[in-house]
């Protein structure tokens, strides 16, 4: 009986020990799932710009709001691979499944949507593993201003301006970082500063077709006159580096026979871009 005994308890200890080796030691509290810290790099801010209170994150369907730079998603992730989005809200910008869509009426676009910041990218989440990424929120909208000087004529005989630029986007997708839009122009606002006319529009992007800047202007004395001008040319570089504002120049010189004016625009010059386009150049 003794000898059986001392068999068993030799018997249940090697099986204590055999258990003790076989259990895995885990790194985390989630061992067969993954956890994600995303840290938000805010560089890319254009000028006098202002960062977002939040921005919303979207990853394997779903959304969570995030106040700081760095932010731990409590949910977990089975090992895989998630693309996600990172972007702010802004007001006449909607945000449904990779893309950013402005407003616009009847073709006609939102001209000055508030800031929008962006990032989008593939991640690889592993079990049992803290991850942190970095990614940069990039500006995706940008300023276009136009300024055009009086050179010739007196500024005071225009009473108005109504402008249009065709060939502008109100969709980005923001996965691959394309625009889209059919037929859209949004409308800039001129007001007289000096011997200038200035405005300003914020424009996600540019599409395949001509921008043609339009400008109906009306006259104090005199049978108003529209002025049509391809600047396509002069915007190339649009949508590359939107952090940083793109300023459209030209002169205008305004003249008239009788009742009728002949204003004539000239001297196209872009700036703000990475290849900036001179007029003498085209």
């Amino acid at each position: 009986m003794k000898r059986i005994k001392l068999l068993l308890i030799a018997a249940a200890s090697a099986a204590l020990a055999s258990c003790g080796t076989d259990e895995p030691i885990y790194n985390t509290p989630h061992p067969t799932k993954g956890k994600i810290t995303l840290i938000t790099d805010w560089s890319k801010i254009g000028e006098g710009i202002t960062k977002p209170a939040s921005y919303t994150i979207e990853i394997a369907g779903q959304k969570v709001t995030a106040t700081a730079d760095k932010h731990t998603i409590d949910n977990l992730f089975d090992a895989g691979t998630y693309r996600f989005y990172a972007y702010n809200p802004a007001e006449h910008i909607t945000v449904a499944d990779g893309l950013a869509t402005i407003t616009n009426t009847s073709g006609i676009v939102e001209p000055i949507p508030c800031w929008f910041f962006s990032a989008s990218d593939e991640v690889e989440i592993k079990k049992d593993t803290r991850h942190e990424f970095t990614v940069v929120m990039q500006q995706q909208v940008r300023q276009l201003n136009i300024e055009l000087t009086v050179t010739d004529g007196d500024i005071d005989n225009i009473i108005s301006v109504e402008a249009s630029l065709s060939g502008v986007a109100n969709v980005m997708n923001l996965k691959n970082g394309t625009y889209s839009g059919t037929a859209l122009k949004v409308e800039p606002a001129f007001t007289k500063n000096g011997n200038k006319l200035i405005a300003s529009v914020r424009l996600i992007g540019l599409t395949a077709e001509a921008q043609n800047l339009i400008l109906d202007i009306s006259y104090a004395t005199g049978s108003p006159q529209t002025l049509t001008t391809d600047v396509s040319g002069y915007l190339t570089n649009f949508g590359t580096n939107k952090h940083i504002p793109v300023t459209l120049s030209g002169n205008i010189s305004i003249s008239k026979s009788g009742v009728t004016f002949n204003s004539e625009i000239s001297g196209w010059e872009s700036q703000g871009q990475i290849d900036d386009v001179d007029a003498n150049e085209q």
